[in-house]
């Protein structure tokens, strides 16, 4: 079985705002033999992106996105045209994109997708002045 060195990042100020819980919830649920994983926090605007960034330059297999559409909008266009793929775990109200790609909305049925039936894929990407962005722009 392959393992994934994997960067996983909370964008705390998500959805219900349950970092903590979040985190319990992957530790007890996401198999450490497939992913092997950090756990990161964002704490400023733009922080998930520069944690994307670090992971992308270390050379991550995966960056997991916990929050919302904003969250998984900056992890990815960051991640756009580099070797590092993005996984969703939604945390935001209204998890678009996750809901696009057919990720369960409820956090424990999406930690389960994750590890018994995603597969990777090519998404497209859009640029707006010279940025791109998934799912949403502003």
């Amino acid at each position: 079985m392959t393992t994934f060195r994997t960067k996983i990042i909370v964008n705390p100020n998500s959805g219900h705002k349950d970092a903590q819980q979040s985190e319990r919830d992957i530790d007890r649920y996401l198999d450490k033999t497939r992913f092997d994983y950090d756990i990161e926090r964002s704490k400023y605007r733009g922080h998930t992106a520069e944690l994307a960034k670090e992971a992308v330059d270390n050379n991550y297999d995966l960056v997991i996105a916990v929050g919302g559409d904003g969250t998984v909008n900056e992890i990815g266009s960051v991640l756009t045209d580099t070797e590092t793929a993005m996984a969703i775990l939604p945390k935001g109200s209204g998890n678009g994109v996750a809901r696009c790609l057919q990720i369960p909305v409820k956090f424990k049925k999406a930690i389960e997708h994750l590890k018994y039936s995603a597969t990777f894929q090519r998404i497209d990407t859009a640029l707006l002045n010279n940025r791109p962005f998934i799912g949403l722009a502003g």
